[in-house]
């Protein structure tokens, strides 16, 4: 988690993270950073704060938004 200043905590997602979906545990393939008129298709990037909206591809052949998935801890690992 990250704190700035007076500014809400966040975490951050990267490609190659370990995340918790819908489908169970999987990896972050690719992320795109969307806004809210179009949240399927955005702009690829390596890494995005939590607050942002966003999709990702995950190697388990699914995506997913990123208000849908979450981080897991090195120890849920």
């Amino acid at each position: 988690m990250l704190t700035l200043g007076n500014l809400k905590e966040f975490s951050m997602f990267h490609v190659g993270q370990q995340v918790m979906s819908r489908w169970g545990k999987t990896r972050i393939k690719a992320i795109e950073v969307t806004d809210e008129s179009d949240r399927k298709y955005g702009y690829d990037v390596q890494s995005v704060p939590s607050n942002c909206t966003f999709v990702v591809d995950l190697d388990n052949g699914h995506w997913a938004y990123g208000d849908t998935i979450s981080e897991i801890g090195d120890d849920d690992v």
